[in-house]
């Protein structure tokens, strides 16, 4: 914002501190705090009506919870969500955020819709 003379500091209008685009993220703000409660409730939302599976939605709702709050995700899944929240994990939930998901996400995604019957692709 201050590149774009909007704002005349780098500071984050939430908390003070050097707002970075990494910290967009993190911000612990009281609003920064709602909109990011609202956004899991959204892909939450998102995740039963487009039939995910519930153990790739219980991860990647736990994920970027536990990267935000600096802390690790003490749940155990079958081994092929574990490897997907590993290999996540290693590229960053924050590209996640983003749009970068691990590739293993779609192919598990498939699997399960298949196990339903459904028409639908895991993209």
């Amino acid at each position: 914002m201050p590149h774009w003379k909007k704002w005349p500091t780098d500071q984050c209008p939430q908390c003070g501190e050097r707002g970075t685009l990494s910290h967009i993220w993190v911000c612990h703000g009281e609003e920064a705090d709602k909109v990011w409660s609202e956004a899991l409730w959204n892909l939450q939302i998102w995740t039963v009506a487009y039939q995910t599976d519930p153990e790739i939605a219980e991860a990647i709702l736990n994920g970027p919870r536990h990267w935000r709050a600096g802390t690790t995700d003490a749940l155990t899944y079958t081994w092929q969500v574990h490897n997907a929240v590993g290999q996540q994990e290693d590229i960053g939930w924050q590209l996640f955020l983003e749009g970068w998901l691990y590739l293993e996400w779609e192919a598990l995604q498939q699997a399960y819709l298949c196990l339903l019957g459904s028409r639908r692709t895991g993209k």
